[in-house]
């Protein structure tokens, strides 16, 4: 319904960006068919929008292993000023969260480029 609302407000021949980090469903394939047959994907098709998907699942591995390696070298610096959650917070969510799930195959991101 929202997306629905947004179109509406998009002029003929205008764009609509969507960057989404989700599962991949089911044993879909990877690419753009994961793209289409995701949630995203099968309500892009419902409301007869016509998009093209960009798979950046392996840019946001990478930004979450950078993430991970600056987090652990600045961690002292962290604890120093009282904020060492902040460091913790970061390992513990690309160690047991981002990069496992996207390794595994189990996250995906993608933009969708929506041409009205």
């Amino acid at each position: 319904e929202t997306l629905s609302q947004i179109v509406d407000l998009i002029r003929p021949g205008g764009q609509i960006g969507i960057f989404m980090l989700q599962g991949p469903p089911g044993d879909a394939p990877p690419g753009a068919e994961a793209a289409s047959a995701s949630e995203l994907g099968r309500t892009l098709t419902k409301l007869n929008l016509t998009f093209t998907a960009r798979d950046y699942t392996s840019q946001n591995a990478e930004f979450h292993r950078r993430n991970w390696q600056a987090a652990v070298d600045l961690r002292e610096d962290f604890e120093a000023e009282g904020n060492g959650f902040i460091a913790a917070s970061l390992i513990r969510e690309a160690e047991e969260e981002f990069l496992p799930a996207i390794e595994a195959g189990k996250m995906t991101r993608y933009l969708y480029h929506v041409t009205l």
